[in-house]
C-alpha cells in the first residue's frame, strides 16, 4: 500500500532566533487536525563544527521520508565530543524541520514552506546565551562563522517563502497565521483548519452613492494612510455598458494592513514583521489575492470586481 507524501515545512534561521520555540508551537497548533513529526537539526550535528555535514545528512535522510518511511541516523554524545547511538524518527502526516540547514539547496525539491526567522545580532545572541548559559558562549564565533558560510553558500533566506522578524514579532505563529491566507492553497488548508475561521478580508457592501463620490472619499479616509479611490462617474463619457457610473472606495482601518508590492524578482507581500514571498508577477499575484466576491443584499447592479491595485 502507497504511503502518502507528507507535507514538509522547514524552519531555518541563525542561532537564536527563536526556531525551537516556534517548530513547538507550530506543532501543537497543527496537531489538532494533522499528525506531525518534528524533525531538529540540532540532532544531527557531531560538534560545534558539524553544520555542513549535518547539511549533507539532513538531505540524505528526506527522500526516504518523502516516502513516509522512518529513518535512523547517528547523534553527537556531547558529553564525551563523540559519535552516539543511532536515533529513529518516523514521519507524520506533517514533517517540521527545524534549525539552521533546513533550508539548505539539496533540500528544496521536497520543502512545501520554507520559513526564515530573522533578528538582529545581538537579540539572537542574548536569547541563545540565556538558553543556554556558558555551555554555548564559547563556541558563539565558532558556530557564527558556519553559520555565515551557510548563508553565503546557500542563501536560505532566499529560498524561504515566509520571513518573520522575531525581535519585532515575539510570536511568529501569528505571524504565519496571519500571513496563512496568501499562502499556497495545501498549505492554507492545513494552517487554517487548525484555527477557528478564516482571517481573509471579505467584499462588504454597495450603496447609492452622493454625487460628489470623491469627497466623499476624502471625508471617510482623511486618517487612513492606506485608502485608493477608482473614480469614473466624474468622467462625462459615452460607455453603452455604463460603466463610468461606478466609484470604488478601498481602504484598511488597520495601522499596518498588508501590502502587495512587486519589483523585478516579482510580487511580496509585506505584513507587521514579515514579509512574504509570492513568486509571481505584480498583476498575477493581485488577481490571485483578491478576496472572493460573496453574494451582496442589494438591488443596485455591479460590474464584476477583477482587482483593484494601489499606485
Amino acid at each position: 500500500m502507497e504511503t502518502a507524501r507528507p507535507t514538509f515545512i522547514a524552519i531555518d534561521g541563525r542561532s537564536g532566533s527563536g526556531k525551537s520555540t516556534f517548530a513547538s508551537d507550530l506543532a501543537q497548533h497543527l496537531a489538532t487536525t494533522s499528525t506531525v513529526a518534528v524533525l531538529r537539526l540540532e540532532d544531527l550535528y557531531h560538534g560545534w563544527h558539524g553544520l555542513g555535514r549535518a547539511c549533507e545528512l539532513y538531505a540524505q535522510l528526506l527522500p526516504a521520508l518523502a516516502s513516509g518511511q522512518p529513518v535512523t541516523y547517528p547523534t553527537w554524545d556531547w558529553a564525551t565530543d563523540s559519535v552516539g547511538p543511532q536515533q529513529s524518527f518516523a514521519p507524520g502526516e506533517i514533517v517540521i524541520i527545524e534549525g539552521v540547514g533546513a533550508l539548505n539547496d539539496q533540500t528544496l525539491g521536497f520543502i512545501d514552506l520554507g520559513i526564515w526567522l530573522d533578528a538582529p545580532e545581538d537579540f539572537r545572541r542574548e536569547r541563545a546565551l540565556t538558553r543556554d548559559g556558558q555551555t554555548y558562549r564559547p563556541y558563539w564565533d565558532t558556530w557564527a562563522a558556519q553559520e555565515h558560510t551557510y548563508l553565503l553558500e546557500h542563501s536560505p533566506q532566499h529560498h524561504a517563502n515566509l520571513r518573520i522578524d522575531t525581535s519585532t514579532r515575539s510570536h511568529p505563529l501569528t505571524a504565519l497565521l496571519e500571513s496563512s491566507r496568501f499562502l499556497p492553497s495545501t498549505i492554507a488548508e492545513l494552517v487554517l483548519a487548525s484555527s477557528h475561521g478564516s482571517n481573509a478580508p471579505k467584499f462588504r457592501q454597495s450603496y447609492q452613492a452622493p454625487a460628489d463620490a470623491a469627497a466623499l472619499f476624502e471625508a471617510i479616509t482623511v486618517h487612513m494612510p492606506h485608502a485608493a479611490l477608482l473614480e469614473s462617474t466624474s468622467q462625462h463619457l459615452e460607455d453603452p455598458l455604463g460603466r463610468n457610473r461606478y466609484s470604488l472606495l478601498a481602504f484598511s482601518t488597520q495601522q499596518q494592513p498588508p501590502l502587495l508590492m512587486g519589483d523585478a524578482k516579482g510580487a511580496t507581500i509585506q505584513l507587521e514583521g514579515a514579509s512574504l514571498q509570492l513568486g509571481q508577477n505584480f498583476f498575477d499575484s493581485l488577481q490571485n489575492q483578491w478576496p472572493p466576491v460573496e453574494a451582496l443584499h442589494t438591488d443596485y447592479p455591479l460590474p464584476h470586481v477583477g482587482w483593484i491595485f494601489r499606485i
